[in-house]
Parts: structure tokens; C-alpha cells; sequence
């Protein structure tokens, strides 16, 4: 076990550097075989404030992303998406209000039914859906990789008011966000004027409305990381550069997953959304009563990553490859597990060790174990991107094995009664490799 603590970007290029020492970026292959056309979902003309160039660059991860939409294998979470309805929880029915699930029966429909229905349903959300990269001066301090918006004029008002010195909740306080989306929804007519037994006020009707048009902003990280000649940054070279593994194949791992998330989310509102208030605030359900007895609240992205990696949940966090730092907080110091497998983020116990940084002792706050990551081999990152991954005689189960979880990353956080910690950027990790497990 390797422990580093300092400055957070001293502490990522060590253990950068101890990772590739220990061989954890060693892959067969660093470029892509996949030789499938790319969905209608992810054509060119759906792409806004991307260059050709850019295009050009994502085509594996596009090539991936299209695998997901359009290999029966892997299409469960979205079949039973495209055919679920919404009813109140059985196994929580003295909650109030209890929660919702969404309830299907496509494991009772033949598969070439369920496959012609999903074409129908993505051929017309590609008909309004589009993808849109945010520029690097109005992408907010901690604005997710991706976003999805039930109408083009949302996204218009979120970026126009983003600037890359703001929150995420101030570009919403700014926009007055309540107000803009019940607006969009008025003038979509979704939401009307009525009197009912509530009384009077909006009401959401969507049997009267348009039907909506999901769109989705992704990060500037993409274009930082996969058109770097587009933008003028500065960048460091102090520290072992990435390698080359990371610099390809994992920021297409990265977008492919970011893309088929928000589109989880685009199908959930798309034609309307699938649960809404009477007043018309949208909400989204579990997939399953077993997912809503495990996770704190609803969301279809994060569902449909759980389906696709046998119930865990898959998150990314900063990646290792973005020489130029994007904003994030600090003592996420979790980026440098280029992805967790967890259920969840339980709190860490409080501690009242210290350590010491350059002669100046911090507060170590929490325990070690209850913030331990297993880090994903990127052999297993480099593997999906390998047309045999995806040969026709592998099963399900063989196309979405997980990888060997030997590699391990605990952290802990700055004290929020600990100004220094926080104001000197101070974080302490450990990372465990395999041949070390087995000798404890």
C-alpha cells in the first residue's frame, strides 16, 4: 500500500505516476477496431458547437455509444424503459408519498417486436434531440459532464446564463429557473389555466400539449480533451505525462457513457415526460422496487448504468487525462479512480488524527474504508472498444462481465472545521494493487 498526501495536484501526478509504475494503464491495444456505422442519434448534424474535426476525433466513442442503442444484448434498461408505466411503490406504501416505479412487461414480448418499437421510438427522438458542447467561458464551477433539458429554450436559458465563475444553483437562481421552465411549458402547452377541486391555478395537461424536445449539453472537458486544438490552454508539463491509453480510449469510455446517460433521460421525457405533478414539475421513477429500496432517490441515467454493470453503479469522476484541470472540487480527489463501482457514498466516521504537510499538521476527518474505490483496469476500458468484445456468439453476460477489481483507492477529506485543509488544497490517499490484496 502506497500512501501520498500534499497539494491535490501533487498528489494525482504521484500516484499517476505510481499506477503506471505498477502497470495499471497497461493495455493490448490503445485504438479502437470498432468498424460499426454510427447511429442517427449521434449523426453529425445532431452535434452543435462541435467542429468536424472534433466529430471526427469522438468517432470511437460515437461507434460505442451506437453499440448500446443498437445491440439487442444490451438494450434491457431500455426496453423496459420504452414500455413501463408508472405506479406507486407496494413495498413502500406507508411512505408519503410512497415512491414511484416504473413497471413493465417487455421480458413477456418477443425481441423483434421490442427491437421494432425501440427504432421507432429513437428514429423520432432523433428527429428533435440534439447534443450540444458548451463553450469553456460559460461552463459553471461544478456543472455535471452532462445535462438534459425537456425543451431547446431551457438549454438556451441555462447556457446563455452560465459563466464559468458561477455554480450550477446560481446559473438557476439567476435564470429563475422555476419560473422558466413552467414559462416554456405554458407556451408549450403543457401546463393550462383551471379551476379544480385544488382550486385554481396551472395544471399539467399533456394530452393538450406539443410534444417536448429533449436536448443535452455535455462539458467544454470534451472539447478540452478531444479537440485540444480548438482551444487556447496552457498546459502542464511538470509530472509523468498521461499515457497514451488514457489520452484515447478513456475520454470515448467517458463520452459514450456521458451520452447514453443523458439519452436515459431524453426517452424519459420524450414525447411527454412519464411523471409530472399536477403542477407539472417533472420527476423521474425507480426502475425497480429493489432499486428503491437501496438508493436514496430516482434517476434514469444512473438506472440505466446499474443495468448495464450488473447493478453497480458506474461514476466518473475528473479524469486523469485533462492536463488542464477542469473544475471540479478539490477534495473530489476520487478523479483519480477513473470510475467507482458503489452503491453509494456512505459518510466516512469522523477521526482526530492528524498528519502533517510540509511541517503544518491538517485533520485527517474520515475513515479510510468507508471512502475506498475500486479503480477499473484500463485493459477492461480498452476491451469494449475491441470489435471481438462484441461478437455476435458472446453472451450478455460475457459482453458486460465487470473487470477485476484488485486495484484500490481510499481517500480522505478536509475537516470543515479545518480552514487550512481546505484553503492549502490538502488531501491524503492510499492506493492498494492486486499482488498487494493478496499478500494481505
Amino acid at each position: 500500500m502506497h500512501e501520498f498526501k500534499g497539494h491535490v495536484d501533487n498528489v494525482q501526478k504521484d500516484a499517476i505516476q505510481h499506477l503506471q509504475e505498477q502497470g495499471f494503464f497497461n493495455v493490448t491495444s490503445s485504438t479502437s477496431t470498432l468498424n460499426n456505422e454510427i447511429s442517427p442519434i449521434f449523426a453529425r448534424y445532431r452535434f452543435i458547437g462541435v467542429s468536424q474535426h472534433m466529430y471526427d476525433n469522438i468517432r470511437p466513442a460515437l461507434q460505442l455509444a451506437s453499440r448500446f442503442v443498437g445491440y439487442e444484448r444490451v438494450l434491457d434498461y431500455f426496453w423496459h424503459q420504452m414500455r413501463s408505466q408508472t405506479l406507486p411503490s407496494q413495498t413502500f406504501v406507508g411512505d408519503a408519498p410512497p415512491p414511484l416505479i416504473y413497471v413493465s412487461n417487455y421480458r413477456l414480448v418477443e425481441k423483434s417486436i421490442l427491437m421494432a418499437e425501440w427504432r421507432e421510438k429513437l428514429d423520432n427522438l432523433t428527429s428533435v434531440l440534439t447534443w450540444k458542447v458548451q463553450e469553456s467561458d460559460r461552463t459553471p464551477t461544478d456543472m455535471d459532464l452532462g445535462l438534459t433539458f425537456a425543451f431547446d429554450e431551457l438549454r438556451t436559458t441555462f447556457s446563455d446564463h452560465a459563466t464559468n465563475d458561477k455554480t450550477y444553483n446560481e446559473v438557476l437562481r439567476l435564470c429563475n429557473w422555476r419560473e422558466a421552465d413552467r414559462s416554456a411549458k405554458v407556451r408549450n402547452g403543457m401546463l393550462a389555466y383551471c379551476a379544480d377541486m385544488m382550486g385554481e391555478g396551472l395544471r399539467f395537461r399533456p394530452e393538450r400539449g406539443a410534444p417536448t424536445s429533449p436536448c443535452v449539453l455535455l462539458h467544454s472537458f470534451f472539447r478540452k480533451v478531444l479537440d485540444p486544438d480548438s482551444e487556447t490552454t496552457v498546459t502542464d508539463s511538470s509530472g509523468p505525462p498521461p499515457p497514451s491509453s488514457v489520452q484515447n480510449l478513456g475520454p470515448q469510455f467517458l463520452l459514450a457513457h456521458v451520452l447514453l446517460h443523458e439519452l436515459a433521460h431524453c426517452l424519459d421525457k420524450f414525447p411527454i415526460s412519464k411523471c409530472n405533478d399536477p403542477q407539472g414539475l417533472s420527476m423521474e421513477a425507480f426502475a425497480s422496487e429493489e432499486e428503491a429500496s437501496v438508493f436514496q432517490f430516482p434517476e434514469c441515467g444512473l438506472s440505466w448504468e446499474r443495468a448495464i454493470f450488473q447493478g453497480r453503479c458506474i461514476r466518473f469522476h475528473q479524469f486523469v487525462a485533462d492536463q488542464s484541470k477542469i473544475a471540479t472540487k478539490y477534495t473530489d480527489i476520487a478523479a483519480l479512480a477513473v470510475a467507482s463501482f458503489s452503491h453509494k457514498d456512505d459518510r466516512g466516521t469522523a477521526t482526530s488524527s492528524t498528519f502533517t504537510v510540509d511541517d503544518k499538521t491538517y485533520k485527517a476527518t474520515t475513515d479510510f474504508t468507508s471512502y475506498e474505490k475500486a479503480l477499473i483496469p484500463w485493459q477492461w476500458i480498452s476491451d469494449w472498444f475491441q470489435e471481438s468484445h462484441w461478437h455476435p456468439n458472446r453472451t450478455r453476460e460475457e459482453v458486460l462481465a465487470l473487470p477485476s477489481l484488485g486495484w484500490k483507492m481510499s481517500y480522505e477529506l478536509p475537516a470543515p472545521d479545518d480552514p487550512s485543509t481546505i484553503a492549502d488544497e490538502i488531501v491524503k490517499i492510499r492506493v492498494k494493487v492486486p499482488h498487494e490484496n493478496k499478500q494481505e
